[in-house]
């Protein structure tokens, strides 16, 4: 029995942008022998069936898949003519009959066919259809694809057709050919479509640096190696999803509690608030924008572990070093607001699910028992708890405080639960999270209403996530380990 896979949109929560965060890897065989059909009644989608695969992983022998055209005139951005020089003409648009064999490759792989750098990029205005030329490389041009792929409706209310996608896509990959992009299922037009030309622009605005996390789907080029039918084979691309590791959270949940790639960071802090760090090795990611004005100070060993960077945008204000020198990039604002926007969002969520425990507070020796689903726990506030958190691995706890935590204690996992299962969402204001010499926290701390976070002698497995409240990372020499929930 043939199965039919339409992966584009598979989503879980909204894509941001992770620039310098590692691309995905996947489990792609060395080639893949299958047939493509088109159809002119849906001129966006092809349809990629496969009969047989090099080794299991990715594609799997009778399925059919959904697919996109790279361009027409070309495999990769620009055209050019396939790596293995066994297909002349490498594309067409026509419809070829017969299977053929196929090499996939990742749209971020650094070994792309083609060896192309990008061709000239046009900004489309819909209102006057003009182009303003740009520049974009090879990689920024299929991260703006993918940001595309995993965000199909867009930011800007444009809510676009499979066949507007389409278009937006081959804008991005070979922007260099202004001609007629398709605006009917038939017959293609002259321009780009209102909602296309949004997408493409939204792509421009927010993908040139996109990765997708664990979860998403990335593009996966399908390469005709050996022809095998009556026409010459078009490239394709496929959205495969990106395994979400060992994150198994209820699927009625997945959605409005993932982080997406917020919990690819240790550190994240935004908002016209203030950040003193003199303390402590971060080993992970850090995110800085949105108006925060941070103060390093040296001693205490303070600094990131090796290949870590801190990513900051225009609006944040630095002053200071710390007594190991920090790595620094630089990021659009629409990143820092985006990874805002999606904290809030979680925390929101999370507040208003049904508790499955609740204390006015924890100030003794307690232990907290998972169900082996998704367990949410109302609690005031933790004073001095020696806290014991038992479940197994498929085991998810939320815990949502309305004061605040204040602690010198440990909290003890138990049961096979880990750190990246749990989710601290600090909903009240003043200080929410201090600490002091004794404690041991584990799970990703979230603040999102102005709480402030006050460390002394911090130890945490886990991440930081605040994103209107004043910080201070003081006193410690500990390493942090990163270990964001649900990533």
């Amino acid at each position: 029995m043939r199965i039919t896979k339409f992966l584009l949109g598979v989503l879980i929560g909204p894509a941001l942008l992770l620039t310098g965060a590692t691309p995905p890897t996947l489990n792609l065989p060395a080639t893949v022998v299958g047939t493509q059909t088109y159809s002119y009644t849906t001129p966006t989608i092809y349809n990629f069936a496969v009969s047989s695969v090099s080794s299991s992983g990715v594609f799997s022998p009778g399925t059919s898949y959904s697919a996109f055209c790279s361009f027409p005139s070309g495999i990769v951005p620009g055209g050019g003519t396939n790596p293995n020089g066994t297909v002349t003409p490498p594309e067409d648009p026509h419809n070829p009959s017969g299977s053929a064999t196929y090499s996939p490759i990742s749209s971020y792989s650094v070994t792309t066919p083609g060896n192309n750098s990008g061709y000239p990029g046009f900004t489309y205005n819909a209102a006057t259809q003009t182009f303003t030329t740009t520049s974009l490389t090879l990689a920024q041009e299929w991260s703006a694809v993918n940001w595309i792929l995993n965000t199909p409706k867009g930011v800007s209310g444009e809510n676009p057709t499979p066949t507007d996608t389409q278009a937006a896509i081959w804008q991005l990959l070979h922007p260099d050919i202004q001609f007629g992009f398709v605006t009917t299922t038939t017959t293609p037009g002259s321009a780009l479509t209102p909602a296309s030309a949004m997408l493409y622009n939204d792509a421009l605005a927010n993908g040139l640096s996109f990765i997708p996390a664990g979860g998403q789907v990335v593009a996966v080029l399908m390469l005709p190696t050996t022809p095998g039918g009556s026409a010459p084979y078009q490239g394709l691309f496929i959205p495969v999803p990106i395994p979400a590791g060992s994150c198994a959270i209820p699927a009625a949940y997945a959605t409005g509690l993932n982080l997406g790639t917020d919990a690819s960071y240790i550190f994240i802090d935004t908002g016209n608030t203030k950040l003193g760090w003199n303390a402590y090795q971060l080993n992970g990611n850090v995110l800085f924008g949105q108006g925060l004005t941070v103060q390093l100070s040296g001693g205490n060993n303070g600094g990131l572990g090796a290949g870590f960077k801190v990513y900051d945008d225009s609006t944040t204000n630095i002053s200071g070093s710390l007594q190991n020198p920090l790595t620094f990039a630089s990021v659009p604002t629409s990143q820092t607001a985006a990874a805002a926007a999606t904290a809030k969002s979680v925390s929101n969520y999370a507040n208003g699910l049904a508790a499955t425990q609740a204390f006015n507070s924890i100030n003794n020796n307690m232990t907290i028992n998972g169900d082996g689903g998704l367990n949410v726990i109302d609690v005031g506030s933790i004073q001095n708890a020696n806290l014991t958190i038992h479940g197994s691995a498929s085991d998810y706890f939320i815990f949502n405080v309305s004061n605040g935590i204040q602690t010198n204690q440990v909290i003890t996992l138990t049961g096979g639960v880990t750190a990246s299962n749990i989710l601290w969402n600090l909903t009240g204001s003043g200080n929410v999270l201090q600490t002091s010499g004794g404690n041991v926290l584990v799970g990703t701390f979230l603040a999102t209403n102005g709480g402030q976070f006050q460390f002394s002698e911090l130890q945490l497995t886990g991440a930081l996530i605040n994103t209107g409240g004043n910080v201070q990372l003081v006193s410690g020499n500990h390493t942090l380990t990163q270990a964001g929930f649900c990533h």
